[in-house]
């Protein structure tokens, strides 16, 4: 095709070309969003430890799933904050006094 018609050869974006994120309001729960996209490998992954580690940052008591942590998180870290507050309702508990401390991100390419 190329040699005949050099106009018609069509060249894809690569998938980094394609890289995306979105936020948009859930169709069918108020007060909801849905945020979806295609990260980079790497970034990908050091998003995902992220939540990770702000999600662990409650008590055992916590009364949510680790899904729903995972949730919350991303609003933490849109806020810029390095934990959650823990809702398991204890006056004396740990989570109160123990920092999220940031996990170290390991690079996989």
């Amino acid at each position: 095709m190329a040699d005949y018609d050099p106009a018609a050869v069509r060249v894809p974006p690569t998938v980094a070309q394609n890289c995306y994120v979105e936020v948009e309001a859930h169709p069918e729960a108020a007060g909801m969003a849905m945020v979806g996209g295609v990260l980079d490998a790497v970034d990908a992954s050091a998003f995902d430890q992220r939540l990770d580690v702000i999600a662990g940052s409650v008590c055992v008591n916590d009364p949510r799933s680790k899904a729903q942590r995972r949730a919350a998180a991303c609003g933490a870290l849109g806020r810029g904050e390095g934990s959650l507050a823990c809702l398991c309702g204890s006056a004396d508990c740990p989570a109160v006094t123990m920092p999220a401390k940031p996990a170290p991100m390991i690079a996989t390419r």
